[in-house]
């Protein structure tokens, strides 16, 4: 079980990339990280509950193939801008902080997605890793080894999007990317043209 970056003992330990995990989001919300956004033109706006009535967002699960994991612009976009706000709040990341979570405490080896993780190298010293990587390693070897793997909730990635969301407009009908080039552009300063 990783109880910090630094101590990672089980197969894998994962950066809370839960911005956009489908198991991590539960526990995000549960910490006040999500609140209800509504696209308007190509940005969202903070309102209330009745904005997700007919939304993804309201049907999300825990669910790693789930269509509002993998597959909903518009859950993406939420995600991102309940990031985008709470970072520029005092105090805003610690709703994002639940200590650790152990993937494998209640229900076996489920599949959670790799997006960004952290392994010792003798983990996966001379293991067969499948096609499917992310089954190889979030399923089949830490049952295999019988390890735990888990999320450690002050190490904070953001996943911007998988295919699907990309292809379903994120980039485009948003200005979700542009955000994160302003806040690189106040964390570090004058950015490279790409």
């Amino acid at each position: 079980m990783c109880s910090t970056a630094n101590d990672c003992t089980s197969l894998a330990c994962l950066p809370d990339c839960g911005l956009r995990d489908a198991v991590l989001s539960h526990v995000h919300a549960s910490l006040g990280a999500l609140q209800t956004y509504k696209q308007q033109g190509r940005e969202f706006v903070l309102g209330n509950s009745s904005f997700l009535e007919g939304s993804p967002f309201m049907s999300m699960d825990s669910n790693p193939h789930g269509n509002c994991a993998l597959g909903s612009m518009e859950c993406a976009a939420i995600s991102h801008y309940n990031f985008l706000a709470n970072i520029d709040k005092e105090g805003g990341l610690d709703k994002y902080d639940f200590g650790t979570w152990d993937f494998n405490a209640f229900d076996g080896y489920p599949r959670w997605s790799i997006n960004t993780f952290i392994f010792k190298g003798s983990d996966l010293n001379k293991e067969e890793i499948l096609a499917d990587d992310e089954k190889s390693i979030a399923v089949l070897l830490p049952e295999i080894k019988k390890v735990h793997s888990g999320a450690v909730g002050k190490a904070i990635v953001v996943h911007l999007s998988y295919k699907p969301q990309r292809d379903d407009g994120l980039e485009q009908q948003t200005n979700v990317a542009a955000h994160y080039v302003a806040l690189a552009r106040k964390l570090t300063g004058p950015l490279l043209d790409v």
